[in-house]
């Protein structure tokens, strides 16, 4: 009997996603697809691995210009990190705040990587297929793809496909059904340039992957060599690598897969605990609630902020003891994280959070969503209905956080708003901020159609090591963004969202 789907679209503005899920409980199951196939295809090529769970919900979609989904004609879209962003955004439209199970095929395998180093909380498990060149193998390969898309304009995509007519089948694919590319001829080109320019995540980035991790690899296939599948087994703490030699291999998938998905240990919700790779133990959000903890928070914040004076101890005594929110994170006995909001005046029923910190070494691991979380929770308890903070707008990655995985809304620009500060991070800078409202009902801020946005305010990719290299240059960065914010609010526009490469998306108020 086949599964009934049912197709939906989700618009991205640049695209849409064409995506069906099935299941009505259970844990859900996010499975990706490769360069130039589709849901369709992986399934006829014995790669839908999502068939084999029971009691589990299961989220396939084709990625943008494969299948059924529209693409764009920027080759920068294709790249796994803008891929990434795309399923993320997927699923906060699907499951907002919920932890996953991903399972990728090649590209689909690189486009996880990249969105587990941007969003660790996110994943409970990664499937890892065919992982393709990577690292010190990419360059090859990428020059392959981009005389792959020269063939295609010059001749045509039939041209294309008798060029690849002659390539070795992997033994593990000896009897799979002759397929055709899942892209238009009009967009492959694109796609493949994407493809030529991009990479997995760096060693470091992959080596901090925390979840269980299922490396599932076939030999004698120079397009997903077994060296990259090693080399991500080596790299990620808690993975394992299964070879298949033959078809017969390949058959044994579906049960591995689901097994590695059944038997992974349930990550705790994200207000309780999370747990760290091995070496780590696990960590939980409490309430700092003794005049000891309180000092070991304050001495966090001011580790963080490279500035013992960042919020005296007794503050966060006041605080804690008045009703406010004041809150650590603990490995085991140690306070490693801490957060302090402030109610507004009663009839706002909002509050404020003025400060949040993490230890170096515990952060990009899902630690802060962990306290925001904790934090949205503890609002609800007390029928809060909106939390306020501030952040610098040059600072991508917190743009991204707050407004795409949070949800959070620009409420106003502010031009150096504390003024002078003399705190590690700040010192010598202007403290442009823009307050965020988080309605605490709502999880995930869906991005404008692209019909709708009338203007973006780029940002540089990273302003921290920019500041450290070319000062001059990250001063005129905050010259140029705040100029531009006022001029778009002046013509009556307002932040309808972010996008990882384009920066904020203004549409009209």
């Amino acid at each position: 009997m086949t599964r009934e789907t049912v197709v939906q679209t989700l618009d991205l503005g640049s695209a849409h996603l064409a995506y069906d899920l099935t299941g009505d409980v259970g844990p859900l199951v996010v499975q990706l697809h490769g360069l130039t196939s589709s849901r369709e295809r992986d399934a006829l090529l014995g790669l839908d691995l999502g068939r084999s769970l029971r009691g589990h919900r299961v989220l396939r979609y084709d990625a943008r210009g494969h299948g059924r989904s529209s693409g764009s004609s920027d080759s920068g879209d294709y790249r796994w990190d803008r891929l990434a962003a795309d399923l993320l955004a997927l699923l906060d439209h699907v499951a907002p705040g919920e932890t996953v199970h991903g399972v990728g095929a090649s590209m689909g395998a690189g486009t996880l990587l990249h969105a587990a180093v941007a969003d660790p909380q996110r994943f409970a498990t990664l499937t890892l297929l065919t992982p393709p060149t990577a690292w010190g193998l990419r360059a090859a390969k990428a020059q392959h793809y981009l005389a792959g898309a020269a063939l295609i304009e010059a001749e045509g995509i039939a041209a294309y496909e008798e060029s690849g007519s002659t390539a070795p089948v992997p033994p593990a694919l000896a009897d799979a059904p002759a397929t055709g590319l899942a892209v238009a001829e009009e967009l492959l080109p694109t796609v493949l340039r994407g493809a030529a320019a991009t990479d997995f995540p760096s060693p470091d980035h992959v080596r901090g992957i925390g979840v269980p991790t299922l490396v599932l690899a076939w030999s004698q296939d120079p397009t997903h060599p077994l060296r990259t599948a090693r080399r991500l087994s080596e790299l990620i703490p808690r993975s394992e690598l299964v070879v298949a030699r033959t078809a017969y291999g390949v058959m044994a998938w579906p049960g591995l897969f689901a097994e590695h998905v059944t038997t992974a240990e349930t990550p705790a919700p994200v207000t309780g605990a999370i747990t760290l790779p091995p070496g780590g133990g696990e960590l939980t959000v409490r309430i700092l609630d003794t005049a000891e903890l309180c000092v070991a928070g304050a001495a966090v914040l001011g580790e963080v902020w490279a500035d013992r004076s960042a919020v005296a101890p007794q503050l966060l005594r006041a605080l804690a003891h008045s009703g406010n929110y004041v809150a650590g994170v603990f490995d085991a006995d140690r306070v490693i994280g801490a957060s302090a909001a402030f109610c507004a005046e009663p009839t706002a029923r909002s509050m404020h959070s003025h400060i949040t910190g993490v230890l170096p070494s515990y952060q990009s691991r899902g630690v802060g969503r962990m306290l925001k979380q904790h934090q949205r929770d503890w609002a609800l308890e007390r029928s809060l209905e909106h939390i306020t903070w501030t952040f610098d707008p040059l600072v991508a990655r917190n743009a991204h956080f707050n407004l795409s995985v949070l949800g959070a809304r620009v409420s106003e620009y502010l031009v150096d708003h504390y003024g002078a500060l003399a705190d590690g991070v700040n010192r010598g800078e202007a403290t442009d901020r823009l307050l965020v409202t988080w309605p605490v009902a709502v999880t995930g801020q869906s991005t404008p159609a692209e019909a709708d946005i009338v203007a973006t305010v780029p940002l540089p990719p990273d302003i921290e090591s920019l500041r450290r290299t070319d000062p001059a240059e990250a001063a005129a960065w905050r010259t140029r963004v705040r100029a531009r914010f006022q001029e778009l609010y002046a013509e009556g526009c307002v932040v309808g969202g972010f996008r990882d490469g384009r920066g904020y998306l203004f549409v009209r108020g």
